[in-house]
Formats: C-alpha cells, structure tokens, sequence
C-alpha cells in the first residue's frame, strides 16, 4: 500500500469516529462531510489498488450513505437503490473473484445459511410495517441477502469478507427494525459501527485476496 492509500486508510477512520460523535445530533454540513469521505476514501483507496469492481461497490455505497444523512425521509428509495446497486456489485465482485473450485464446505454453508436466516427472519418480522415499501424493501434485502450468501460461501483465503457481509446484514437489519418497528437505546452508533466495520472488513479482506491471487502467465514471442 503506497503512502497515499495509507493517508487515505487513516483519514476515512478518523472520518468515521467523527461522524459517530456527531450521529446524535441533527444533520449538519459537518455530519455530511464526515459521513461522505468514511466511505468515499475506503473507494479512493480500493480504485488506487486496481480494483475497480470493489471501488464501485464502495461508491454506491457512500453515495447512499450521503442520499440517507441528507434526507432520510424524502430519499430513502434513492438511497435503498444505491445500496442496491452496491450488493449487486459486490455479488458480481464475489462470484467471478471466488477461487476455483467453489467447494462449499460445511462450515462455509452453515455460516452462510445462518446469516440469511438471521436476515429473512427481520424481513419477516418487519413485514407488516413496511406499506407502500414493501416492494424496494424486499427486492432490497433479497439483493443484500444474495451478496451475504455469495461472501459467505466464496473462497478468498481470508475470513473478513465474510465477516464483513455478517456485518452489513446486522447493521441493515436493525436499519429495518429501527425503521419500521421502533428505536432501541444505542441504536444509531451500534448501526454506524457495524455498517462501517463491515466496508472495511469487506475492503481489507478483498485486497488482501486481489493481492494474493497468481499473476497470468507471461507468454513469450519469437521476432
């Protein structure tokens, strides 16, 4: 990692930590500023590392997270939509980079089916609150259950992508509880530190797997 994606690494953490102390209060230009790069830099440094795929996940990503902190209310399709987005790259991202043979073992399947279980079970629970969201929601948790399955059951040598998925399963499924069933005490910085926790995860767990994978073989030609 070169100097630049270093400075970038710090920055959005210090970005998120600040945002943490602000989630309390109302939304300010502070607030949106901090929000907006916690993420954003997380994609500055996966696009430095060549990996375009990731760094567009990642920007979609931030692109809700500013679309929500600006008006939670009136933009919460736009946002569910670029998070939307953001799953559906990241399955195209785990499915074509998950080392062959896909090979799911009996730990990897369990994970995996604990994870969607956990998440359904919300959706479920949730259900009859969602109204006139009940299309964007399902089709949203359906998408992000998709991408938790497919980081589970991938093979990337490293366990913080699949974490990571767990992460943003937990931290979307108390969005919904918290949306459509009510607050609970310490809901907002539990929520931002596990969506938050989860980019990162998912961030460092996909470098370190792009980092490891074999280089193409050289061929040579003859003049």
């Amino acid at each position: 990692m070169d100097r630049l994606s270093r400075v970038a690494a710090l920055v959005s953490a210090l970005a998120a930590f600040t945002f943490l102390l602000l989630e309390p209060g109302a939304t300010t230009a502070a607030s949106l500023v901090a929000k907006g790069l916690s993420v954003s830099l997380l994609a500055l440094l996966a696009a430095r590392q060549g990996t375009r795929g990731l760094a567009g996940a990642l920007a979609c990503s931030s692109a809700g997270d500013l679309l929500l902190e600006w008006d939670r209310q009136g933009l919460f399709v736009a946002g569910l939509a670029a998070f939307l987005l953001a799953h559906l790259l990241y399955i195209i991202l785990f499915v074509r980079g998950s080392r062959r043979p896909l090979g799911v073992t009996p730990a990897r399947g369990t994970a995996a089916l604990a994870v969607v279980a956990g998440g359904a079970a919300v959706a479920a629970w949730i259900w009859p609150g969602l109204g006139a969201l009940r299309v964007p929601v399902t089709a949203y948790m359906a998408v992000l259950l998709a991408m938790a399955f497919a980081a589970q059951v991938g093979r990337f040598g490293t366990p913080l992508v699949a974490a990571g998925a767990a992460l943003f399963v937990a931290s979307d499924s108390m969005i919904g509880i918290v949306t459509f069933k009510g607050t609970f005490a310490g809901s907002g910085p539990l929520i931002w530190s596990t969506y938050y926790l989860a980019q990162v995860a998912i961030t460092a767990g996909w470098l370190s797997h792009a980092a490891a994978a074999p280089a193409p073989p050289v061929t040579s030609r003859r003049a």
